[in-house]
């Protein structure tokens, strides 16, 4: 087998619709933490989800339409249905 990565980006295709793509998404920050590679690798596709459906309910909760979970370090992790990019100072993180 030969090593391969490939990365492709979606403008919120699954995530918003086509108002929310124009004026952006209200995001709260939510309290549910994103579950630890120590519990489970991600490296493997698993489909567990309860952690981000858990967040996702928090924003709601909140009056926000989606949600951003922090790890148990307090770094942005993900979200639900998409990951995060950073450009910061230049330089890209996720």
């Amino acid at each position: 087998a030969v090593n391969r990565f490939m990365a492709f980006a979606v403008a919120f295709g699954s995530v918003a619709n086509a108002e929310q793509f124009k004026r952006g998404l209200h995001v709260a920050i939510s309290d549910k933490v994103r579950i630890p590679p120590a519990s489970i690798d991600p490296a493997i596709k698993n489909y567990h989800w309860l952690d981000l459906v858990r967040g996702l309910y928090d924003a709601y909760d909140r009056g926000a339409e989606t949600a951003l979970l922090l790890d148990f370090n307090g770094n942005v992790a993900e979200g639900p249905g998409f990951n995060v990019f950073c450009v910061d100072d230049g330089k890209l993180s996720t």
